[in-house]
């Protein structure tokens, strides 16, 4: 992403889809280091193609639908919580970039969307769609509708973007309504942050010194 980002275009399609199915088993691996490594290449790429507009034409056709799709399985799954803000950054990108004519090329059959004479028409009744599929039974279509409307609402700037989707992951029970209420999200995950930077460090501080470790923090680490 930093040094030779053109070349990830100019290797055959079949080997780049393999690069994108690897970001793509980083965002939703368990362990967090590696889903927010994965998130954060994905956000660079993105970032990197607004100067390719030829590049990003190409990559929006093939792959926004897909990504779409995974972003929203990961932000809905309560065990990728940590991930919130990056899956937050990317997915205000892609809409952006949606609302913005990328791509030119339609995404849609015409004869099996009528009606729809767009990519932003489109990619707005694929997202209900996918989300009628999924929460039917938790929100109502009115609701749904309105959060899809929202998502793409253009003067939501990023901690509007991020109370949006709190406020939808709220409403689908999937998290604890006290936990999101008693304190921001961004005091959460700078305390989580916290809690790991310290657990990391005490381990490196026993680990450092043989001998020194007591019997329970060796046994703590051989199951971690």
């Amino acid at each position: 992403n930093q040094k030779c980002f053109r070349a990830f275009f100019q290797i055959p399609g079949d080997v780049f889809k393999v690069v994108i199915d690897s970001m793509v088993w980083a965002i939703k691996h368990r362990e967090r280091n590696i889903a927010d490594t994965g998130l954060t290449i994905v956000l660079e790429m993105l970032r990197n193609l607004d100067g390719l507009a030829d590049i990003a034409q190409q990559f929006y056709s093939q792959f926004l639908l897909s990504l779409l799709h995974e972003i929203f399985s990961v932000l809905t799954d309560k065990e990728h919580e940590p991930g919130f803000k990056l899956q937050c950054e990317i997915l205000q990108h892609m809409v952006s970039r949606v609302e913005g004519g990328l791509p030119a090329a339609p995404l849609f059959n015409a004869a099996e969307h009528p009606g729809v004479t767009d990519n932003r028409q489109f990619i707005r009744a694929h997202l209900l769609k996918m989300l009628t599929d999924g929460f039917s039974e938790r929100m109502t279509a009115s609701q749904l509708q309105e959060f899809v409307a929202s998502l793409f609402d253009p003067a939501k700037d990023k901690a509007a973007f991020q109370t949006l989707l709190r406020d939808f992951l709220v409403s689908l029970r999937e998290y604890n309504c006290d936990q999101w209420t008693q304190s921001s999200l961004s005091l959460q995950l700078e305390a989580q942050q916290k809690e790991s930077e310290r657990q990391s460090a005490e381990a490196a501080k026993w680990q450092a010194v043989p001998g020194l470790m007591p019997v329970t923090k060796r046994e703590e680490a051989d199951m971690s």
